[in-house]
């Protein structure tokens, strides 16, 4: 099982990895990551981050959430002069019109979507977005938070007060119906999520919901606080297709390893913007100049010349007055849109504060618990059918466990338990020909 990218860059480590589980033929979730390539970048575009998880018959979904991830990317990092939040809601928005023309234009494609869900880390700070089901997550002084709200049919009545959390109400509400994505529809609302500090330590967790799904969401978190990201994100799919991998596997773990205070960038200014000064100050220099050459004129008893340049004069202060005026005009409506609107491009962006549900992540006893029951099962299951796995590193894994146990060192010993499942899973899906993943039950 191949990470789809990791790395460190800039203050953050990161890894990102898609999985199509153990009952899809194909893999329709995307992921993406666009680390800023210099310093500078870092401080006005950030690192990006992206997850979908495409719908569709076919190909549909495969192709919807591959065109939401390139494309928002793309447009973002183009909308270099524009706020955060405001680019990244055109962009997801560019990226919905995109999808949803092209389900138009072909029967093939037509009805395909996608969630997506996207996290900009900048030295100080970060902004999110998300449309759909797919979440993310932040580990915080031992806090596992949901930053997003999910767009489900669930979520929906909850939120409206109309069903609670009762397990009997749940049962009867069918849990992958979400009520809002990207394509179906040519405009499509985009909420914002802004994070005004970081701090070293923190953890984000994307992902699509074959991994929210199938695993708790304090073991996620109680996972990405044990490991590095390379370690944790292979390990949170190998915990989702223990439990069945029902869906395609997506997370994307991004650990900040140093905050810096943001440098003062000169301001940049749009190709518009920079007309509108040269208006300014053209207007100004002319009412200036004919000013002047009316009072010389004056001054020479040129009266009619000093008439006419004075006159023109007026022509341009009135010009300057109305420039002027407009672009104070412009200021003060701009003020007025909700923070993260988009310009031109449909439905605004809808500014949101989480977390909306939060977890204790902190390894106990009862995390220990139950990786110790799946390393079990796998142990189980793997020597009675005779799997193709070396099963010395998994044993002394194993072996270590049992003895931080003992003394009551929970983190470490869930720690070995995590390395002791991923020495045997890894194996498994490096010799998927040998391993019959396809019939795999969970144990």
């Amino acid at each position: 099982m191949e990470l789809q990218a990791t790395g460190t860059q800039f203050g953050v480590s990161f890894a990102a990895i898609t999985h199509v589980g153990m009952r899809r033929a194909n893999n329709q979730d995307s992921v993406r990551v666009a680390p800023a390539g210099t310093r500078q970048q870092w401080q006005t575009q950030g690192h990006v981050f992206v997850v979908a998880d495409g719908m569709g018959a076919h190909a549909a979904g495969e192709l919807a959430s591959k065109l939401a991830t390139d494309l928002l990317i793309q447009t973002y990092r183009k909308l270099e002069n524009r706020p955060a939040e405001e680019a990244l809601v055109e962009a997801i928005q560019e990226a919905n019109q995109q999808i949803h023309q092209r389900g138009q234009a072909d029967d093939e494609f037509r009805g395909m979507g996608t969630t997506v869900c996207a996290l900009v880390l900048f030295p100080d700070r970060a902004v999110l977005a998300n449309v759909g089901d797919s979440r993310i997550y932040r580990l915080r002084d031992g806090n596992f938070e949901q930053l997003t709200f999910d767009h489900s049919l669930v979520w929906e009545l909850q939120a409206a007060q109309l069903i609670g959390t009762d397990e009997e109400q749940l049962a009867y509400i069918p849990k992958n119906v979400i009520t809002r994505s990207l394509g179906p529809h040519p405009e499509v609302k985009v909420d914002i999520h802004r994070l005004p500090d970081l701090r070293p330590g923190d953890v984000f967790v994307l992902c699509s919901d074959g991994l929210s799904g199938p695993v708790a969401d304090d073991k996620i978190g109680k996972v990405v606080s044990l490991f590095p990201p390379d370690e944790a994100a292979r390990l949170l799919v190998h915990l989702a297709n223990y439990h069945g991998g029902p869906d395609n596997i997506s997370v994307i773990v991004v650990r900040v390893d140093e905050v810096e205070q943001a440098e003062k960038l000169p301001v940049r200014h749009g190709r518009s913007a920079v007309i509108r000064s040269l208006l300014l100050g053209a207007a100004a220099g002319i009412f200036l100049l004919l000013l002047g050459a009316a009072v010389v004129s004056w001054w020479g008893d040129e009266l009619q010349k000093a008439i006419l340049y004075f006159a023109f004069a007026v022509l341009a202060g009135i010009g300057f007055l109305l420039t002027l005026l407009a672009e104070r005009g412009r200021t003060w409506w701009k003020s007025r849109k909700p923070a993260g609107a988009a310009r031109g491009a449909g439905a605004e962006g809808k500014l949101q504060e989480g977390p909306y549900r939060t977890y204790r992540a902190v390894p106990d006893e009862e995390f220990v618990a139950y990786l110790s029951q799946v390393a079990e099962a796998l142990a189980g299951k793997g020597r009675q059918e005779q799997w193709p796995v070396d099963w010395k590193g998994f044993d002394e894994w194993r072996q270590s466990a049992e003895g931080y146990q003992a003394k009551g060192e929970f983190a470490e010993a869930a720690r070995s338990l995590g390395r002791a499942i991923s020495a045997v899973m890894n194996q498994l899906f490096s010799k998927s020909t040998a391993f019959p993943h396809r019939r795999w039950n969970r144990l």
